[in-house]
């Protein structure tokens, strides 16, 4: 929100902004007093007017806005009087005859002013920002200032909520917005404005500038702009400064009752209720107070990094995998997409290198309703009653079979709808049976699953089996044990984390990507594949939902932010950490890449044995894949088109006699190798020209600077 430049110098001498608000018949006066009063009360109506000093109070009720505007800057001409305040809510007509367009000084005990059951109806949420200072004292210029940004930092966010632009004032010390509302005057409103208060108390108030909570009643008074706000003396630091509207729209548009229950709700105001036992229903167990962790969360999604938290708080218990991680994050995210086909994650490595716990520590950081590990047979899922939308499902070194398979490729062919499994009870009764919409899978196996039409679903991922990350979990386990840890159950970050994951639950938002036109390819041979980058960009903008835009339609707005995020993860897994495009275990690169690096056109079982130090029966498997009671995994034969099997019959001359036998030898094709393995870019294409070259042919120059690592 724009705002003018405060000038420094004396403060009596400061003008006040003009608002572009136009007066009424009934307040020819051009003074910022009377366009404060008609920006604040346009249809008119009574208004109380009081003035606080030391030690007295001065109050009047006026009609008559001119007479009310001549009341008010006699009272702030004279400097005993700190604060010039009205009413902002409508006033009972009534109440003028108490004081009837005049100001009575000094009230004593028996003069009372408006209470909150004398407001006729709700028209203003005041939200009032507050550097933190000693009390008694104004603001100095930097404490001011940062009142004022924090009030654009809130009011930008509040627009990705839904709301309309608000006033944007200073308030002399800090800023005030006021949201234009109108409700009636009863407990409920008083509730909902409450908690909008608290919402953006939790969300925004900090060391250095905090939201005031209790504006909340409806008879609060408010700072009259165009007058002072003095408190203590005034000196060069700390001046009595002037209170003025900054901003306002033309037309101050109504914030329905629907926008301020969705913010009043990000914050609950009571407990959870308790069963018939008297337990919480909550979803963990010896959490922290649920309240101060719910308002970490909100804080983390409406102003800080929600991915860089998981991954920090993932990495706190688990060295590495950074990028298997963030592929879990973004998956759990994609749950929360209205328009995606889920994100599920499949991670290969050799066994003892973290497969398992990198899954279990990211589990650990989900809703305890929402996750499942563990075997089941081929149809208990569909059995299992207490299966909520958006479950994730965890299979570590489990063997899928053909029928768990099937049931995996409808869960994420048809992702956004519940699969049904109709079979018949024992009486001879159908039954239907299903598993919910919007659950993603993850399989952490030693090597991919075979079925390519599943793997062509997946997020296909590498663990790090590399020396040095050998090293790094060596060096955190020694940490561990040389420390004394608090239990992962008692760290509040992982709460926190739980948290924002059931706020980011509590709604599916549709995404719309408004550059996805520009996105270029350098390969779109798997056709998946661009989809998994449009599903990776959507679920990194849901992660920020607070922090991102809305179109007209409520849909959410990606942003190149996003893009970056998806680019960088795309990218990592179609080379050094993921075989998204080749479908590869780790395994099965590092033998293609040495295979490559021998320079051979035709070798044997025994020569790439040598070169990967397996025994011969891996190396066999290797190439050849492998049955198991279960599953048949492919080997390199058929996943790689540069490598050929040919099964030749060798002569030799044994004892004097020539024996023939069998041998199977491979063929190396090292040029399509190189096509195979050529690494896919995709980036944001911005000249309208370039869009017309081929996928791979832009002009190198042009090529470059399009692409910009995040």
């Amino acid at each position: 929100m724009h705002r003018k430049k405060k000038t420094t110098g004396s403060p009596r001498t400061e003008t006040c902004a003009n608002t572009g608000s136009k007066t009424t018949a009934d307040t020819p006066s051009t003074s910022p007093i009377a366009r404060a009063l008609a920006t604040l009360f346009p249809e008119g109506g009574v208004v109380e007017l009081r003035a606080l000093a030391d030690r007295f109070t001065h109050s009047g009720y006026f009609d008559d806005y001119a007479k009310l505007t001549n009341a008010a800057e006699a009272l702030d001409a004279d400097p005993e009087n700190r604060g010039i305040y009205v009413t902002l809510n409508p006033v009972d007509p009534a109440l003028l005859a108490r004081r009837a367009n005049r100001v009575k000084m000094r009230l004593t005990r028996s003069d009372p002013t408006t209470a909150d059951a004398d407001i006729l109806r709700r028209r203003w949420v005041p939200v009032d920002l507050d550097p933190v200072r000693p009390s008694g004292v104004s603001s100095t210029d930097e404490e001011h200032e940062a009142a004022l940004t924090r009030a654009d930092e809130i009011a930008g966010w509040l627009r990705t909520q839904g709301f309309s632009d608000p006033i944007k004032a200073d308030s002399g010390n800090g800023a005030h917005l006021l949201y234009r509302i109108d409700l009636p005057n009863d407990e409920a409103a008083t509730a909902l404005v409450k908690g909008v208060l608290a919402a953006l108390d939790a969300l925004f108030s900090d060391d250095v500038v905090t939201v005031d909570t209790a504006n909340f009643n409806a008879g609060r008074i408010w700072k009259l702009y165009g007058t002072y706000s003095r408190k203590g003396d005034s000196t060069p630091e700390r001046p009595h400064r002037w209170a003025e509207i900054l901003s306002a729209p033309e037309h101050v548009a109504v914030v329905d009752a629907d926008h301020l229950k969705k913010v009043a709700a990000l914050l609950p105001t009571r407990p959870p209720p308790g069963t018939k036992s008297g337990t919480p229903q909550t979803q963990d167990t010896g959490a922290p107070e649920s309240l101060s962790v719910r308002a970490r969360a909100m804080k983390v999604l409406t102003r800080g990094d929600p991915l860089g938290f998981l991954l920090d708080t993932f990495h706190q218990d688990h060295v590495g995998d950074h990028i298997v991680a963030e592929c879990l994050a973004l998956s759990v995210a994609s749950q929360s997409v209205e328009n995606t086909n889920g994100l599920h994650v499949a991670i290969s490595g050799i066994s003892g290198k973290g497969k398992t716990h990198t899954c279990e520590t990211m589990l650990d950081l989900i809703p305890e309703a929402f996750k499942i590990k563990g075997t089941v047979s081929d149809k208990a899922l569909y059995y299992q009653d207490d299966l909520r939308p958006g479950t994730v499902f965890l299979f570590d070194d489990v063997a899928l079979s053909e029928d768990l398979q099937e049931v995996l490729k409808s869960a994420t062919s048809r992702f956004r709808e519940p699969i049904e499994h109709r079979t018949l009870t024992t009486d001879r009764r159908l039954r239907v049976c299903t598993i919910p919409e919007r659950c993603v899978w993850w399989l952490a196996r030693v090597e991919n699953v075979g079925d390519d039409q599943v793997m062509n679903r997946m997020l296909t991922v590498w663990i790090d089996d590399s020396h040095e990350q050998d090293q790094k979990v060596l060096g955190h386990m020694k940490e561990a044990e040389a420390e004394r840890r608090r239990e992962r159950e008692q760290d509040e970050d992982v709460h926190v984390c739980r948290a924002l994951w059931e706020v980011l639950k509590e709604e599916t938002v549709y995404v719309r990507i408004p550059f996805a036109r520009q996105i270029a390819f350098q390969s779109a041979r798997n056709r998946r594949n661009p989809a998994m980058l449009f599903d990776l960009i959507k679920a990194a903008a849901l992660l920020n939902r607070f922090q991102r835009e809305r179109d007209e339609d409520g849909s959410l707005i990606a942003t190149r932010e996003d893009f970056d995020t998806a680019r960088r993860v795309f990218l990592a897994i179609n080379s050094e950490v993921g075989g998204q495009e080749t479908k590869q275990t780790r395994r099965e690169a590092a033998a293609l890449e040495s295979i490559a690096a021998m320079g051979l056109e035709v070798f044997t079982v025994r020569q790439l044995q040598d070169a990967l130090g397996l025994s011969y029966h891996q190396t066999y498997r290797l190439l050849h894949g492998y049955n198991n009671t279960k599953i048949t995994y492919t080997g390199i034969l058929d996943t790689c088109p540069a490598v050929s099997l040919i099964d030749a019959t060798v002569a030799e001359e044994r004892y004097g006699i020539e024996m023939k036998r069998r041998e199977h030898y491979f063929s190396f094709d090292s040029r399509i190798y190189r096509e195979w393995m050529a690494k896919g870019d995709v980036w944001i294409d911005d000249d309208p020209d370039l869009s017309t070259f081929a996928p791979g042919s832009h002009l190198a120059g042009a090529k470059m600077a399009a692409r910009k690592e995040p």
